[in-house]
């Protein structure tokens, strides 16, 4: 007794000597513990700025950041702002030494000691500040432009069967890559726009992106076109970088992209693109170095090495499941052999049939009627045109409005052609349409076109139109812009250009391109040569004739002549890759009538002093060139109009660029050296209409400071013709009052560090663009009250992003009282001091308030309230068409119900992280508007709600309860029975997210994440979501069931279902529906994904119709381990579409197909299964449970892998092994207990069975330790078409490899470990 005492007290005193040790250490280590403390809390500030910055560079590219992102960096702000109101506390400082080594207020320090080493202990449990994260953020998908512009489309029977064939393979989720080849000037272009814009339609796909390979392609070009059709921005110059930029943003797509490449000339690496065709591997690719070396050499394990690569690419899904590819070429083979598409997947499209091209010619001439007088010609001339679109079309627009003598004419000049091939045709359509222009001015800028390339700006075309002066009596550059623009329709109402992607661009087909570069030579004496060598320049005669020398990366073999005798040339424009290309120093003395001179990436170390020859030069363009020092040399070409420096390497401006007093148009951009512009230069440009400094960090002085040598902004007011400004301004206590922004017709403004830019989704429109922009990122302390001229601006700006720093509460009443009349996109992010955008006034009249705003992004608002609190009038957010909310905490609802009658045009709602969001629309208690009217989104087609941990509905309709009030009010309290009925429908309706007064009719895509509503719709919701496409639920934990069989039977068109980490769920449909007779559901879904549903034990009801499901043709399941069968009996006429299986990592699934004991009373149905993915499955018995009845055919199987399933015996029942015709590839890997591939049926005859496998490839068995033959009986097996054998780890195997005798083909046949072979 005593000796458990003695160590009881033992205990007790280590305890307590333990717990006086711990007391004192909180006084005495004080010091240390504040100096871990703020070593602790630099690492976690650091770590946050770290991810703060890929944070950054994500929301650059238009990005969205993940939720665990978000909040990680929220907690750690909240951390750091707590630490350090600890570190500063003003108490610190009381606890210093008085008297001796005892400091002052011994109680203070104990509990500041205390309280400094439960933060470091709690730090070091967190671990945040070593937290990482791979990947920060994923993207959202814009709109598709202008690409698929398709006005001359025309239906024809011999295009009606192509256009059906495409469209199906579109709809084809097996097919993933598709051709269509043909004759140039066929109409591909024309056709395949066409078919995008009908699968639009059909809402097969939700993206489309068209590119434009070429001839030579250009493969930063090329991912330029593709990035701005994804909504990205490609900075980067290295195309590796822009490929993988471009590649993750396809790999994170969740909606169907279709990537359209048009006019592939040879074969191309898609990667190159950024474009992968497959997925990563199924997981069942292994190392050649971990098979056993036992029976190989070095030679043959190189072997095996490489045979086992290709097969694994093989292997690798050929079905980009986000991505379908659509190629054009005009050869057959460039998209079989060399693009791989498949020969069922290719398409070709021929020529026009003779009445075809007839109607056709006749009513692009504009003849609707018969009319027996053009009847004949017009048959002659499209007979001559072979049926090709193109010449039909050109022809057709040069003779519209055209009398009969003109057609005539034609048909005579066609006779006289000795015509070879229908080229030669297409090209006399092209010249005749050439002839048939106006005026030689429109010929001219035609010829100019077809050498800018494809896609090219518009602009660009202005500015040499200056230059050469083509534009006659136009003087100001707003002036050239509209005339050209005037001169484009006119060639495009030629078919000689075509659209572009975007509208501030224009195209040209590459057969027009090739006539119109074979004319410029003959008609205008113009040298033209892209990608080429030039050997030697052309002979002395020819250089006096030439007008223009285009020489567009093209290899010189013997550098540039000394000089070049050119009298008579206007033109010289060199593009250059070659860094030690030199320009000699007298090379332009004798162009003496040189109007436009283009040098692009061009090393120039000094400016060769003979430009100063080129007395008549009126553009001068260096861009992307290393400049000298002796820029000044340019200030001596009086008549330039137009220079442009952008992306050089200039540092600072000469003085003497003063002297340009003629010029119109300054293009600094993207001059990241540029710092200094001397004073007294901008001032004396005083015709200057259009300047360009974006992405320039020009020191500008303010104003008065008379010392200073470098420019001020006050040199603005000196330019009276100023029409377009672009520029970035670091302060904006450097702009001088009374400058007269508001009066340009186009500006983009920043004001302040461009680290806003990186902030939310904002994005500068192109520089060329027309719009007023403006970005105020302010330093903390000004008052933009005082800042006159921005307040002016809010009058017509159209673009306007508000940083963190504009210090006022209500955005409408303190900025602009006038409603922001011309404001088109508002962006606000990171802003601590806004707390409505307009808030509740008393007022006699409503307001008009963002009459033509589209867009309102809120970013990081962490004092937002409300966005509008106020009776508005009708034409109030008219036109707003998107809202997209981020991390504004305050905000508990985004409009009042009175508002949402104003939201006619609004399609996307998207509110993410959230924390005191509870409801989208709020009801007003305090009007005279009828809170239980019902409201409606009319054309709200998606909605976005993530991260919202207090939201509970859509809209908060109380009119249940308040009935139940009103009931008792009036004294019916003996109808207890209809209040309690009435309350219970009211507790059902606010349960739900989409309650009985909500109707959103168009609504295509929604999307539920981290949100803890109890259900979507109410189990008998009336309201019909007839339009839903596609439905995505994540991480919503109060869900019990996804929904009812009502509402289900509403969703008429959903297309695509994803349900993942609903951790409460445990059926699909709500189980108290099941009754016997339900009608059909999901009649249309076509994919259907559930990931880690951890509780969830059923999917299916017994009691579908049979209708349900029928379209279905890609399930993937993952983490679903309470599922044990996959396809109950009751499924089994429910599947004739599913083409793609996938089940990975389910614990508990033993049976894919149980089709068992049912009575067979008809005959079988065909199922279209071509894929089958089944990897780790660890209790996993038999795809097709024992006593199968035969009621599906498997008759278009393709590929069956499986991987990581211990206990299956065997693969295929002997049943089903008679429907395997089609079946390619077949891969089993990691099925330790398989002992046969087709199960032995015992009551099967004694005949020898023969398995034939006509189409099978490629077999890959891995180890596979117990498997000792395909099957145990009597058989013979047949695969003439057998090209790769892998077997590996297979010790048992004792007759496989002897069988391949039948095979027509040589297999290349890999083994390893121990084989025996046997013949049956």
């Amino acid at each position: 007794m005593e000796t458990v005492v003695s160590t009881t007290t033992e205990n007790a005193l280590q305890i307590a000597g333990r717990v006086v040790k711990r007391q004192l250490g909180y006084f005495f280590n004080y010091n240390d513990k504040f100096e871990e403390l703020k070593s602790y809390i630099e690492m976690l500030d650091n770590t946050r700025k770290r991810i703060q910055h890929q944070v950054n560079n994500a929301d650059m590219n238009a990005e969205d950041i993940e939720d665990d992102v978000q909040h990680c960096l929220k907690q750690m702000d909240e951390k750091i702002k707590k630490y350090e109101l600890f570190i500063h506390d003003e108490h610190h400082s009381k606890t210093r030494c008085s008297i001796g080594f005892f400091p002052n207020n011994l109680q203070l320090r104990y509990r500041l000691g205390r309280n400094a080493t439960k933060i470091v202990e709690e730090m070091k449990a967190e671990e945040l500040w070593n937290k990482r994260f791979d990947e920060v953020s994923y993207r959202v998908l814009p709109g598709i432009g202008a690409a698929l512009a398709n006005s001359g489309y025309e239906s024809f029977a011999s295009r009606t069967k192509t256009m059906d064939m495409l469209m199906q393979a579109l709809e084809d989720s097996t097919v993933n890559m598709i051709g269509i080849y043909g004759a140039g000037g066929v109409g591909k272009t024309t056709l395949v726009k066409e078919v995008a814009t009908k699968a639009q339609e059909k809402k097969l796909f939700n993206v489309v992106v068209m590119a434009n390979i070429t001839r030579n392609p250009n493969i930063q070009k090329i991912q330029g076109q593709i990035a701005e059709m994804l909504g990205m921005r490609l900075e980067e110059e290295s195309e590796i970088v822009r490929a993988d930029r471009i590649r993750k943003r396809l790999k994170k797509e969740k909606e169907n992209t279709l990537i359209i490449l048009d006019d592939l000339w040879d074969g191309l690496d898609l990667n190159r693109l950024g474009i992968a065709c497959s997925d990563e591997d199924d997981g069942s690719q292994h190392d050649v170095n971990d098979i056993s070396d036992s029976g190989y050499d070095k030679i043959e394990k190189e072997e095996l090495s490489s045979d086992l690569n290709k097969m694994i690419k093989e292997k690798i899904s050929h079905d980009h499941k986000s991505c379908k590819i659509l190629l054009t070429s005009r050869r057959k083979q460039v998209l079989c052999n060399q693009m791989d598409v498949q020969e069922r997947s290719t398409f070709s499209v021929g020529v026009l049939d003779e009445n075809e091209a007839k109607t056709l010619l006749k009513k692009v001439a504009g003849i609707h009627e018969q009319n027996f007088e053009y009847d004949e010609k017009a048959i002659e001339i499209a007979r001559a045109c072979d049926g090709l679109p193109i010449a039909l079309v050109s022809l057709g627009r040069a003779l519209k409005n055209k009398n009969s003598f003109v057609w005539e004419d034609v048909n005579q000049q066609i006779k006289k052609q000795s015509f070879t091939e229908g080229h030669d045709t297409v090209e006399f359509s092209i010249k005749l349409s050439y002839d048939h222009l106006k005026t030689e001015q429109l010929k001219c800028i035609f010829l100019h076109c077809a050498r800018m390339g494809n896609d090219a700006l518009i602009m660009d075309l202005v500015k040499f139109c200056i230059g050469l002066g083509l534009l006659q009596g136009v003087h100001t550059i707003r002036e050239a812009r509209n005339k050209v623009n005037m001169l484009i329709e006119e060639l495009k109402e030629s078919t000689l250009v075509e659209d572009s992607y975007s509208s501030d661009r224009f195209n040209m087909h590459d057969i027009v391109r090739d006539v119109a570069l074979s004319i410029a030579p003959k008609e205008k004496h113009i040298l033209f040569m892209k990608n080429g060598i030039l050997d030697e320049w052309p002979h002395k005669d020819e250089l006096e004739r030439y007008t223009a020398v285009f020489l567009h990366y093209c290899h010189i073999n013997d550098d540039l002549p000394g000089s070049i005798y050119c009298p008579r040339l206007e033109v010289f424009h060199i593009d250059s890759k070659d860094h030690f290309l030199k320009i000699p120093d007298d090379f332009f003395k004798d162009m003496i009538e040189l109007r436009v001179l283009i040098l692009t990436g061009v090393n120039l170390p000094c400016i060769p002093s003979s430009i100063t020859c080129l007395t008549k030069l009126r553009m001068l363009s260096l861009e992307r060139c290393t400049l000298g020092q002796n820029l000044s040399i340019i200030g001596e070409l009086k008549k330039l109009r137009i220079l442009t420096l952008s992306g050089s390497d200039i540092e600072s401006f000469p003085f003497e660029f003063g002297q340009l007093d003629k010029l119109q148009l300054l293009d600094v951009s993207n001059c990241s050296k540029l710092r200094v512009i001397p004073s007294n230069v901008i001032s004396r440009l005083n015709i200057l209409e259009e300047i360009y400094m974006r992405d320039s960090l020009i020191l500008w002085e303010a104003e008065g400071n008379i010392q200073s040598q470098n420019a001020s902004l006050s040199e603005l007011r000196h330019l009276n013709q100023l029409r377009n400004l672009d520029i970035h301004i670091q302060s904006v206590a450097l702009v001088p009052p009374n400058l007269f922004f508001d009066k340009l017709d186009s500006y983009k403004i920043v004001i302040g560090k461009l680290n806003i830019l990186t902030d939310g989704e904002f994005e500068i429109p192109d520089k060329y663009e027309m719009v007023k922009l403006l970005v105020l990122n302010l330093k903390e302390g000004i008052d933009i009250h005082s800042e006159i001229w921005v307040k002016m601006l809010f009058k017509s700006v159209e673009y306007l992003l508000l940083g963190k720093h504009i210090d006022v509460h209500d955005v409408f009443y303190e900025l602009n009282v006038d409603g922001f009349p011309n404001l088109k996109h508002l962006s606000i992010v990171s802003n601590f001091g806004i707390q409505y955008i307009i808030n509740s006034v008393e007022r006699f009249h409503p307001l008009l308030a963002f009459p033509k705003l589209e867009s309102l992004y809120l970013y990081n608002l962490d004092n937002l309230e409300k966005i509008c609190d106020n009776q508005l009038l009708d034409a109030s957010f008219s036109r707003l068409k998107l809202i997209k909310i981020k991390a504004c905490d305050k905000l508990e609802n985004l409009v009042q119900s009175s508002i949402v009658g104003l939201l006619t045009l609004l399609e996307t709602i998207e509110v993410c992280d959230c924390d005191s969001l509870k409801e989208i629309v709020s009801v007003e208690r305090e009007t005279h508007t009828n809170s239980y009217d019902n409201i409606e989104f009319p054309q709200l087609r998606r909605l976005t709600l993530k991260s919202l941990p207090t939201f509970t509905c859509l809209y908060a309709n109380d009119k249940m309860s308040c009935s139940a009030q009103s009931l008792e009010d009036k004294g019916l309290n003996s109808n207890k029975d209809i209040i309690t009925e009435v309350e219970q429908d009211a507790t059902n309706s606010c349960l739900s997210l989409f309650n009985e007064k909500v109707s959103i009719p168009k609504l295509e895509w929604l999307e539920l994440s981290s949100i803890h509503i109890q259900k979507i719709w109410s189990d008998q919701s009336h309201h019909c979501f007839q339009n839903l496409l596609t439905l995505n639920v994540t991480d919503c934990g109060n869900l019990k069931y996804l929904l009812s069989f009502s509402v289900a039977g509403s969703l008429v068109n959903l297309q695509s279902l994803s349900i993942s980490k609903c951790e409460m769920m445990k059926d699909i449909f709500r189980p108290e529906d099941a009754e016997p007779n339900i009608d059909d559901v999901f009649q249309k879904l076509k994919k259907m994904e559930i990931i880690c549903m951890e509780k969830l034990t059923t999917i299916w009801q017994p009691h579908f119709g049979l209708g349900s499901f029928r379209s279905l043709d890609s399930l993937m399941i993952t983490e679903c381990h309470n599922l044990v069968t996959i396809f109950p009996s009751f499924m089994g006429q429910r599947l004739q579409s599913l083409q793609n299986l996938t089940i990975t990592n389910c614990k508990l699934v033993e049976n894919i197909f149980d089709f068992a004991n049912i009575p067979q009373t008809c005959d079988r149905n065909e199922s279209n299964l071509q894929n089958i993915l089944l990897r780790e499955l660890p209790n996993l018995v038999s795809l097709w449970k024992d006593g199968i009845t035969e009621i599906l055919k498997y008759n278009n199987l393709e590929i069956i892998r499986v991987v990581g399933s211990p206990n299956l015996k065997y693969l295929f029942p002997l049943s089903v092994t008679s429907d395997l015709e089609k079946m390619k590839v077949l891969n089993l890997w990691n099925c330790r207990a398989m002992k046969e591939i087709v199960a032995w049926d015992k009551g099967s005859s004694e005949n020898s069975i023969t398995f034939k496998f006509p189409h099978l490839n490629t077999v890959s068995l891995q180890s596979l330790n117990q498997l000792v033959s395909l099957y145990r009986g009597t058989h013979t097996l047949e695969w003439p078409s057998l090209k790769k054998l892998l077997i590996v780890e297979c010790c048992k195997m004792e007759g496989f490899t002897t069988e391949i005798s039948s095979s027509q083909v040589k297999p290349f046949v890999l083994a390893t470990g121990k084989v025996d072979n046997k013949k049956h």
